[in-house]
């Protein structure tokens, strides 16, 4: 049974590999040719249940071998079969550099540019939603800064109408009238103003939530 042995770690350790059909066919060939048949004396070896029978195969395999390439009749088909195998430090070394250039190649990402574009994209989209947030924020708080200055507005004119009651009633009647109409003309475009900017704002919002949604569905269908 073939052997396979590291000098990384002095040879203590073994991994085992079994000989090839066609290199048993040659054993049987070499020496039970008339004890049984090469189907019999493959499946013996496989079976593994005669002790030390597979050691014994390699012992034979390197025995006929020997007395074949002296006669000059030995199968060049055999060459490579090997029954002990040592693996250098310099070819496991380079063996581990092979793989993992292998595993790099295999892992490299077929759509790398377009993923990158799409991720170029997706934060800028995901920053404009960020800006957006926090102008609607700033919006709010100047709304309210807005309509408390109009509210303070509206005291002070109501104040000095009542002032001016004090000495003519009927023109206080009149301005408290125009102050009436005035204040509720003006809560009503400003409010109306106030949705219509709100409106606008949810809506572009909205399409940039759909754009990134669409976004990151496009970039994960991209293959790898």
């Amino acid at each position: 049974m073939p052997k396979i042995v590291k000098e990384s770690d002095n040879f203590s350790s073994f991994l085992w590999k079994d000989l090839s059909r066609e290199a048993l066919a040659f054993v049987h060939q070499q020496y039970f040719s008339q004890e049984m048949t090469v189907d019999e004396y493959i499946e013996t070896y496989f079976a593994n249940k005669i002790p030390n029978f597979k050691h014994e195969a390699d012992r034979l395999f390197e025995e006929g071998k020997k007395k074949c390439l002296a006669e000059g009749n030995f199968p060049e088909s055999l060459n490579e079969v090997w029954t002990r195998k040592v693996i250098k430090k310099s070819e496991e070394e380079e063996n581990n550099k092979k793989k993992f250039s292998s595993h790099s190649m295999k892992a490299k990402d077929k759509s790398a540019v377009q993923r990158n574009n799409y991720n170029q994209k997706i934060q800028q989209t995901e920053n404009e939603l960020d800006d957006f947030s926090k102008a609607s924020r700033d919006l709010e708080e100047n709304n309210a800064q807005f309509m408390g200055q109009i509210n303070a507005l509206l005291s002070q004119l109501d104040e000095l109408t009542g002032q001016t009651a004090r000495y003519d009633k009927r023109q206080a009647y009149q301005e408290q009238s125009n102050f009436l109409e005035l204040q509720q003309s003006l809560f009503s475009r400003t409010n109306q103003e106030i949705a219509s900017i709100e409106e606008n704002g949810r809506k572009v919002k909205l399409e940039k939530e759909e754009r990134l949604e669409k976004l990151y569905q496009e970039r994960n269908n991209l293959e790898w």
